[in-house]
């Protein structure tokens, strides 16, 4: 085989062994157990099913919350504790789920979100290929699985970074609609300005205070105030303190600092370090970069590398810089390290499907703690692959 053949065909390898370990997990998933739809999905529906009683009190008072969630849907084992983490802007996405039944709204979220992702890679990349690929990323796997958001937040920032220069107002207007989970935009305005990219930046802005200011006048103020005086600390005290499945779901530096026995002080500094250093490459690369998907696989990376409360459902992100890593690297023999790094982004959310799987079977803890070290490590590698594709 030729080089050239061996470049093109080992990422290929690479994501069909995942894709087909990805299906076997969701056939596993949905035929062998029986978990239904109490999955994070399960937190949105309840959510849904409470503004159309009237209740929105009790969205933000995490307790009457849960109780309500464990009367629809029961309570497993291994549940951790259920309540609404998003601010009242996301209260206009949850809205419609209560509409059909749980089974169904689950489906149409699943295909609705998995769609918009396709178009926002198809656009991106600008063919099918990819999109494929992607759609059989464990990280696909993980969000199907759970009914979350990762499908709709990688569309919104991957068809944002897509249209950025051709059409900036519409890649502004897909940022601010990213509000709704603040966390994923950390770095955007950073790289927006480092790029004197002004239009989008503008759009973003107004879109995020647009949509916050109709928040309030639908939901009212009243929402906010217990979003942030009650539903914030006491997500920051779950945080602090949480074991069993939320911390396998969390691959941030947080999360990494309390496993190897950190305090919480200790794991907030260190957090601290990776906001710094994912702004410091984000910067650079919208300063120094030419190649704009060079500038997306940083700023993708980064995002993951900063955010304080990530879990391995919005790993998309990191998948689609993988791909571009990938593709980037063709163009050259790649040495071992750039293709293990490679492969450890693309299949590490295969491996925690496989350890909340052996959590639930009581599986002793110590490989947790490399779980969540490895991603970190990975982010880092990847910033560090990305400096060369230029």
């Amino acid at each position: 085989m030729s080089v050239r053949s061996q470049r093109s065909t080992w990422f290929d390898y690479v994501v069909v062994a995942a894709g087909i370990a990805s299906v076997a997990l969701l056939v596993v998933h949905f035929v062998g157990t029986h978990y239904a739809v109490r999955n994070d999905f399960a937190t949105s529906w309840t959510v849904s099913h409470l503004l159309w009683q009237g209740r929105l009190g009790d969205i933000y008072d995490p307790p009457r919350f849960e109780a309500l969630y464990t009367a629809l849907f029961g309570k497993n084992p291994g549940d951790f504790a259920r309540f609404w983490p998003y601010p009242p802007n996301a209260l206009f996405l949850a809205a419609p789920l209560a509409l059909l039944p749980s089974y169904l709204s689950y489906l149409a979220w699943c295909l609705v979100t998995l769609v918009l992702f396709a178009a926002s890679i198809r656009s991106f990349f600008g063919d099918n290929r990819r999109v494929v690929m992607l759609a059989l990323a464990p990280s696909s796997c993980a969000n199907i699985i759970m009914g979350q958001t990762g499908f709709l937040t990688s569309a919104l920032l991957v068809g944002g970074l897509a249209m950025i220069d051709r059409r900036p107002v519409a890649a502004g207007l897909l940022f601010g609609l990213l509000s709704f989970k603040p966390q994923l935009g950390l770095m955007l305005p950073l790289a927006l300005a480092a790029a004197r990219l002004w239009k989008p930046f503008v759009a973003a802005a107004l879109t995020a205070l647009v949509v916050a200011t109709a928040s309030v006048i639908v939901f009212g103020i009243e929402a906010w105030r217990s979003y942030l005086t009650v539903t914030v600390p006491f997500e920051l005290a779950y945080a602090a303190h949480a074991a069993g499945p939320f911390i396998l779901k969390a691959p941030t530096v947080f999360v990494a600092a309390r496993l190897i026995g950190g305090p919480a002080s200790f794991a907030y500094l260190l957090q601290a370090v990776a906001v710094l250093a994912a702004a410091g490459a984000v910067i650079w690369a919208f300063r120094r970069m030419r190649e704009r998907r060079s500038q997306a696989a940083v700023l993708l990376v980064g995002t993951a590398l900063a955010s304080p409360h990530l879990h391995v459902y919005d790993l998309s992100i990191v998948s689609v810089a993988a791909v571009i890593l990938a593709e980037g690297v063709r163009a050259r023999a790649p040495d071992f390290w750039e293709r293990l790094t490679i492969t450890l982004a693309w299949v590490f959310p295969l491996v925690v499907l496989a350890l909340l799987t052996m959590h639930n079977l009581e599986v002793p803890h110590d490989p947790y703690v490399l779980a969540a070290l490895a991603p970190l490590m990975t982010a880092l590698l990847l910033c560090y692959i990305v400096a060369r594709l230029d």
